[in-house]
C-alpha cells in the first residue's frame, strides 16, 4: 500500500499492486465528500454527497468513507466502506431456547470490521458499479482493496455486503478467497406492474384469499389515521419517532448498526424530496410511522416504528405495508424494496425474495475458522413459507 504523505487529511491514495493503473482515493472528512463530486452525475442517492456527508459526520460508531476508484481510462467509480465493531452479545439478538455454548464462549470477544457495502439499507446500493458488471477483475480488485482498507483502518475481519447477487461469479470467487458465506435473509422485493395504474389494480390482482385477508387488516385498523408528515415538522415529532423506532428495532435478529438521536430529521435534510414520511395516529397520538426514499426508479421501505400494542390490536404493521405499495403505484416506482425483515408477511403481500451474498473473511487463518466454525451455531436464516398472494 502507497500512502500518499502530501495528501490533506481528506483524502488519502493508495495503490494496489496487480493493478498499477488504478487510482484509489480513500476520504473521510464530510465537507471534502460533499465537495468531490456533483449529485447529478450519481448512480444512486444512497452515493449522494449528502447522504455520504451525513454518515461521515454523524455515524460515529461507525465511520463512513467514500472509496474513490478512477480506472486507466479515466473513469470514476464510487464505492461506501464503512466499519463496525461485532460482538455476538450486542449484534445477535436471535433467542436460542437452549443452552448455546458456542454462543457463550464467544459473547465476550469483539472485533472491528469493515464493511464493503451500505449497512443502513439492503441491496446493492454502496457501489456506482452494476452488480453485473463486477466481474471477475472487479473482483479481483475489490478483494485486494478490501486487504488494504482493512490494513489500513486497523480491521481484523472485512465484510463485502450485498454487492453481488448470491450466486454470482464474483461470490464464486470470493469463496475461493476464503471469505464465509453468512446465512442471511433475502432481500424482498415487490416488482410494480405496469398494468398497475392505481391501488386497486394491484387488488384486483389479487386472489380471493388475499383480498379478503386485505379487507380484514383494513378493518382492524378502524380509528387509525395516516397523514403526511411535513419535512418542517419531523425535528418536533423526532422523540417520539426515536421511541417507536426503538421498540421495532430491538425485535431485530442482528443488528450491526445503531441509527443515532435525531437520525429522520438528519435523513429528511439528506434526501429531501425523495424522502417521504407519514405518520399513523389514533386519537391524535403518534403510533407509528413509516419513511420512503426514492432512489431512480425504486422506493425503498426505509426504517419504521410503531407502538407494539397498537400494532397488535390494529395490525398496523400490515396496513402499513398495503400504503407502501400504494404510495410506490402513485408514485409509479418501478420496485418497491422491502428490505430483509419480516420474510413471510412480505411475501403475502406479494413481495419476492432476492438473494445478495453477504460474505466475511477475517485477517488471520484461525479467525477464519472461528468464522466457518461458530457462524453456523451462533446465527441462522429464519424459516419461512413463500407465499403467492396473485392469481396465475
Amino acid at each position: 500500500m502507497f500512502v500518499d504523505k502530501a495528501a490533506s487529511e481528506e483524502a488519502v491514495c493508495l495503490s494496489l499492486p496487480d493493478f498499477p493503473d488504478i487510482e484509489i482515493q480513500l476520504i473521510s472528512d464530510a465537507d471534502a465528500i460533499r465537495n468531490r463530486f456533483d449529485v447529478k452525475l450519481d448512480a444512486s442517492r444512497w452515493l449522494s454527497p449528502s447522504w455520504m456527508a451525513f454518515q461521515a459526520s454523524e455515524l460515529k460508531d461507525n465511520p463512513t468513507y467514500l472509496v474513490l476508484i478512477t480506472d486507466e481510462h479515466g473513469n470514476e467509480h464510487r464505492l461506501c466502506a464503512q466499519t463496525f465493531t461485532f460482538q455476538v452479545g450486542n449484534n445477535i439478538h436471535q433467542a436460542d431456547q437452549n443452552f448455546n455454548w458456542r454462543r457463550w464462549i464467544a459473547s465476550p470477544f469483539k472485533f472491528k470490521v469493515l464493511v464493503l457495502g451500505q449497512m443502513l439499507t439492503s441491496g446493492p446500493y454502496a457501489s456506482s458499479l452494476d452488480p453485473h458488471e463486477i466481474d471477475g477483475r472487479w473482483a479481483k480488485l475489490l478483494d485486494q482493496l478490501s486487504v488494504q482498507l482493512a490494513n489500513h483502518l486497523s480491521c481484523s475481519a472485512t465484510m463485502l455486503k450485498d454487492l453481488v447477487e448470491a450466486n454470482s461469479e464474483s461470490a464464486v470467487y470470493w469463496q475461493d478467497q476464503q471469505y464465509y458465506r453468512l446465512p442471511v435473509d433475502p432481500v424482498m422485493q415487490l416488482p410494480i406492474r405496469q398494468s398497475w395504474a392505481s391501488f386497486d389494480d394491484y387488488l384486483l390482482d389479487l386472489t380471493s384469499k388475499y383480498r379478503v385477508r386485505y379487507r380484514r387488516a383494513r378493518k382492524q385498523a378502524d380509528g387509525i389515521n395516516k397523514r403526511r408528515i411535513p419535512p418542517a415538522k419531523v425535528s418536533e415529532l423526532q422523540p417520539e419517532m426515536d421511541e417507536l423506532f426503538q421498540s421495532v428495532r430491538i425485535t431485530a435478529d442482528y443488528d450491526p448498526i445503531d441509527p443515532p438521536p435525531g437520525y429522520f430529521t438528519a435523513l429528511q435534510e439528506a434526501w429531501r424530496a425523495h424522502c417521504q414520511i407519514d405518520g399513523y395516529y389514533l386519537d391524535g397520538e403518534l403510533v407509528g410511522f413509516t419513511t420512503a426514499l426514492f432512489d431512480g426508479g425504486s422506493m425503498h421501505a426505509h426504517y419504521l416504528g410503531f407502538d407494539q400494542e397498537v400494532n397488535r390490536s390494529h395490525h398496523l404493521y400490515h396496513n402499513m405495508l398495503f400504503d407502501l405499495i400504494e404510495t410506490a403505484i402513485e408514485e409509479r416506482a418501478d420496485l418497491l424494496n422491502f428490505s430483509r425483515t419480516a420474510l413471510e408477511i412480505k411475501s403475502s403481500v406479494g413481495a419476492e425474495p432476492q438473494e445478495y451474498a453477504v460474505m466475511l473473511r477475517s485477517n488471520s487463518r484461525f479467525g477464519n475458522w472461528l468464522i466457518r466454525s461458530f457462524t453456523p451455531r451462533l446465527f441462522q436464516a429464519q424459516e419461512w413459507q413463500r407465499r403467492n398472494p396473485f392469481k396465475s
